[in-house]
């Protein structure tokens, strides 16, 4: 039993050190990024009190506004459906 525990907590913290996909990007994106100009904000991450340091490109602050925008139009689609009418 103990040997279990011991094997899934290593198992746990190795899965906890691997780097993810986001990171790769953002270190992509940090490069893009130094050669235009950056915006910096003090955004507050949702649950919680903290502020942290947000710094964006213009293009990606876009982008983000597009995707936004493009996420609240497919769910409005889906609730008001092709007619416009409320299917609730």
């Amino acid at each position: 039993m103990k040997k279990l525990l011991l094997i899934m907590g290593v198992a746990l913290t190795m899965l906890g050190c691997a780097g993810n996909k986001a990171d790769s990007q953002t270190a992509a994106t940090n490069q893009n990024a130094e050669k235009e100009d950056l915006i910096c904000r003090a955004e507050r991450t949702t649950g919680s009190m903290l502020k942290h340091k947000k710094c964006r490109t213009q293009a990606q602050v876009d982008a983000e506004r597009e995707q936004a925008r493009n996420t609240m139009h497919s769910i409005h689609s889906s609730i008001t459906g092709a007619t416009g009418t409320d299917k609730r």
